[in-house]
């Protein structure tokens, strides 16, 4: 018996490992909005208004376009403790956690999620993403369904996806290890890293972007409100501009990978808090993010 439980663990364990993503095929396209030039409630309130279900983890909701939707559909609304007064009239749960937040910005519509770095109403640079995929609606009910106290723990096992030829994959902070997610996507970097990002104070990565940019290019975008003592501005300050308004929290890898979700690059964002990111593996999406980081550099 003793050695049929040394041989079995390795093979549960590579079995585990070697898990492979899901193909799903769909007509419709994943769909990419730049919140400054775009009316993104307007956009999110018809998904809602034109849906059968809807469910929204925000940390804040200060849109009255989106609240009215979301009224009209008797949506579930998961908010951040500090914001509760926002959601006043909606059928919503308030999460308390010490020295964390729940800092994620999603909604699963029918068989579809929008996530991003959008909160409704934000006047800053933002983006809203729009993927037509049950897994990870599914994916993302799970976790919805944790915050919102149904189940105890989410049991999602496909992380990555193929949505036709495009490679989606979608973790949950801190439990999915999202450092580790992003580390390694923009190490394996081979031509070039473009960043985004609203607070960034993670040390590793920018030890890594500093290293990358001696090998290949590495351009940058830092929220100026943001640049404090804790900053990794000063190391990468050659590298990248301060800008008001910046709420992104996005890495371009090799012009083909875009890193997007809720989660700043910070011991908060990817080690405390409630957030989720998604990484896509798409030379269109990551040319429709690459068109904002240029607009916002000029």
């Amino acid at each position: 018996m003793k050695q049929w439980g040394i041989i079995l663990i390795p093979l549960l364990l590579l079995s585990a490992c070697t898990q492979q993503p899901i193909t799903e095929i769909t007509d419709t396209p994943i769909n990419v909005y730049f919140c400054e030039q775009t009316d993104c409630d307007k956009i999110l309130a018809e998904h809602i208004n034109n849906s059968e279900n809807a469910n929204c983890a925000l940390y804040s909701l200060t849109s009255n376009t989106v609240k009215e939707a979301l009224k009209k559909k008797n949506a579930r609304i998961v908010i951040d403790y500090r914001n509760k007064k926002q959601a006043t009239g909606l059928q919503y749960k308030s999460i308390y956690q010490e020295k964390a937040a729940m800092h994620n910005k999603f909604c699963i519509i029918d068989n579809k999620i929008i996530t991003g770095s959008y909160n409704p109403h934000s006047q800053t640079a933002n983006n809203m993403i729009i993927i037509p995929s049950p897994t990870l609606a599914h994916n993302y009910l799970e976790e919805f369904n944790e915050l919102w106290g149904t189940t105890k723990s989410r049991k999602t096992k496909n992380t990555r996806i193929y949505l036709n030829t495009t490679l989606i994959e979608n973790y949950f902070c801190p439990e999915d290890n999202c450092k580790e997610k992003v580390t390694g996507t923009i190490s394996a970097a081979n031509k070039s890293i473009h960043f985004m990002t609203y607070s960034f104070t993670d040390d590793k990565i920018g030890r890594i972007l500093l290293e990358k940019s001696r090998k290949i290019t590495v351009k940058g975008i830092f929220d100026k409100s943001q640049i404090n003592k804790w900053s990794e501005h000063p190391k990468l300050k050659n590298l990248a501009v301060a800008k008001k308004g910046i709420h992104h929290k996005v890495f371009i890898v090799d012009e083909n990978i875009v890193i997007t979700g809720s989660a700043n690059p910070t011991s908060n964002g990817y080690t405390k808090n409630d957030e989720n990111i998604i990484i896509i593996h798409d030379k269109n999406i990551a040319k429709e993010f690459l068109r904002e980081f240029n607009s916002l550099n000029e």
